[in-house]
């Protein structure tokens, strides 16, 4: 999807269906806009699969505009991507732990002349 794919189907007159890439600003935006109303309608469990947990489903309904047009969005939040974010942070966490951890090793065993040089590295 570009803005210049949008123009053309604007002037045929062609409805859509689409997935709104990151690279339009308005995606964030429109994600942080259902976070913040808290509005979601609630669709249940629509994947199942043998996973002890099962993925839920909401979504949350407005309109945006690109490029002077105005578009109905659904913003879709999945329990799975929840989790799965979870564990990505927890990953992160634990790799900078283990860089910091390390780092203050070297620093406990150098000799500072002053505080100042100390507190600076």
């Amino acid at each position: 999807m570009s803005t210049e794919g949008l123009e053309k189907l604007a002037k045929q007159e062609i409805q859509f269906i689409s997935r709104l890439p990151e690279t339009f600003n308005l995606a964030e935006t429109l994600k942080k806009e259902a976070l913040e109303a808290n509005q979601w309608s609630h669709h249940g469990e629509l994947a199942c699969s043998d996973k002890k947990e099962k993925t839920i489903y909401k979504t949350y309904a407005t309109q945006g505009e690109i490029e002077g047009r105005f578009y109905d969005f659904v913003v879709v939040h999945s329990s799975a991507l929840d989790a799965k974010k979870e564990k990505t942070v927890d990953k992160r966490i634990f790799t900078q732990e283990k860089k910091l951890t390390k780092d203050a090793k070297e620093l406990a065993q150098k000799a500072f002349v002053c505080a100042a040089d100390a507190e600076k590295a």
